[in-house]
């Protein structure tokens, strides 16, 4: 769970950095309460239901800039309209959600919790981890969404 400590970082990192410097913090966090070979930080621009990335573990792969759109896809509705968390513990669940899973199998990446950062009953992007097939089960959002939660500011002044 998230200790004092970490919140100790994430609050030093927003204070005295730019508004970016939280990202490798929430990155680090994760990486010790989860583990992930890819966390991304995903800002949704509602009109038209495309996500840019913020933030990027992986940038070689995949780079801070990058949109993809998620117009009309069941995922969509699922993650972004509800704003519920999705977790895919195996590859079939990538192929469900993400046009770009082969890439994602390529990299080893075969499970993923990707939670909305919601604000104001509506959402603001999304925290994205992934890592090998089998790894996140329902419960792990215990940890994502108090991670993301702390990404609200950030994408609220983005």
């Amino acid at each position: 769970m998230i200790g004092g400590d970490d919140l100790a970082r994430v609050t030093e990192a927003a204070r005295t950095g730019p508004k970016a410097a939280i990202l490798p913090v929430i990155d680090e966090i994760a990486q010790c309460l989860l583990g992930h070979r890819l966390l991304t930080v995903m800002r949704l621009h509602a009109a038209t239901m495309e996500l840019e990335r913020l933030y990027s573990s992986h940038a070689d792969a995949y780079p801070v800039g990058g949109r993809k759109s998620k117009r009309g896809l069941p995922w969509t509705e699922h993650v972004l309209v509800r704003g519920e968390v999705f977790i895919g513990s195996h590859p079939h669940d990538l192929e469900w959600a993400f046009d770009d899973h082969a890439k994602l199998a390529g990299l080893g990446l075969g499970s993923v919790i990707n939670t909305p950062i919601l604000f104001d009953r509506r959402c603001l992007g999304a925290l994205n981890l992934l890592h090998e097939p089998g790894r996140y089960h329902p419960g792990d959002e215990a940890v994502t969404k108090p991670l993301a939660y702390l990404l609200t500011p950030l994408l609220l002044a983005a």
